[in-house]
């Protein structure tokens, strides 16, 4: 059934959806136009938090593939780890959290990859480990 408003013709499903998703928070609803689940937000920001916008990972992974580092290394950060797992690091290992909802762009510090220099690879570089270590596989 269609209704007139504001000198335009609605749907009353499309009516009733509109006033459904006007009265939901923001916070754990899902955003039409993005289709992403926006998780509530705590005090200090998880994974699942970040990812809930940024991600989902795999997404996330193909985003960075071109990654250059400080040194000039191309790398991708955004992989499982240890490398041969489905685990994901957790955001805070690389990244401070920014403001939600983000005010600027220029105010998101910059990441960093020496997490990944302290956790296993000690060369601060990124060698494969068996290149080094021939007992790894």
């Amino acid at each position: 059934m269609l209704v007139r408003k504001r000198n335009t013709w609605v749907s009353l499903g499309g009516l009733a959806l509109a006033i459904f998703l006007a009265a939901i928070p923001v916070a754990g609803r899902v955003i039409a136009q993005e289709k992403t689940a926006v998780p509530p937000l705590s005090e200090k920001p998880n994974t699942e938090t970040c990812l809930g916008c940024h991600g989902p990972f795999e997404e996330l992974a193909k985003h960075t593939a071109g990654y250059v580092t400080d040194q000039g290394e191309k790398m991708n950060p955004h992989v499982h780890v240890p490398h041969d797992s489905n685990k994901i690091t957790p955001c805070d290992n690389c990244h401070e959290a920014h403001p939600v909802p983000l005010t600027s762009k220029g105010n998101i510090p910059k990441a960093n990859v020496q997490y990944c220099y302290s956790a296993c690879h000690h060369n601060n570089d990124f060698t494969p480990c068996i290149q080094c270590h021939k007992d790894k596989k």
